[in-house]
């Protein structure tokens, strides 16, 4: 878990500007190319952004507009394998503050994915506890890991 907590530190520094929109600019080019770490900081610098203009620090109520926009993001990095998109959406996915509709079942999916994608200790486990996941959510969860790798993962 070292090496996912040192990467997330190496992205949070690239938000440590005054000016998250220029940035989020600059990214968004390299992003729309297909590169999978600029769409994942394209999606966590967009929530960040809509955070700081609009909450200053309250997720509660973030527009579902945002949420779509950062899970698109997310989404198209972790199909490209970036572990901490993947990571991230299996949090996302939980939260009924950031989810509008909470999908346990796709977060441990996702949770899943990037635990395979990890050559780490995962969070799997403390994942199922914590969201008290029944043994048919699993099953179905590691259908839809299975059917993710064999569509994205060639």
């Amino acid at each position: 878990m070292e090496d996912i907590n040192r990467e997330f530190e190496s992205i949070e520094a690239v938000f440590q500007n005054d000016d998250i929109g220029a940035t989020l600019e600059v990214l968004k080019k390299k992003a729309d190319d297909g590169d999978a770490k600029s769409q994942f900081l394209v999606g966590h610098g967009t929530f960040m952004k809509f955070y700081m203009d609009n909450y200053g620090g309250n997720v509660r109520g973030i527009a579902d507009e945002v949420n779509g926009e950062v899970i698109s993001w997310m989404t198209k990095s972790a199909n490209q394998g970036y572990t901490l998109a993947q990571l991230s959406l299996s949090e996302i996915y939980r939260d009924e503050d950031r989810c509008e509709e909470v999908d346990k079942v796709k977060g441990l999916m996702w949770a899943i994915i990037g635990t395979l994608n990890s050559s780490e200790n995962n969070p799997i486990n403390s994942y199922m506890e914590e969201n008290g996941i029944s043994d048919e959510e699993v099953k179905k969860a590691e259908v839809l890991a299975r059917e993710w790798q064999s569509s994205n993962l060639k």
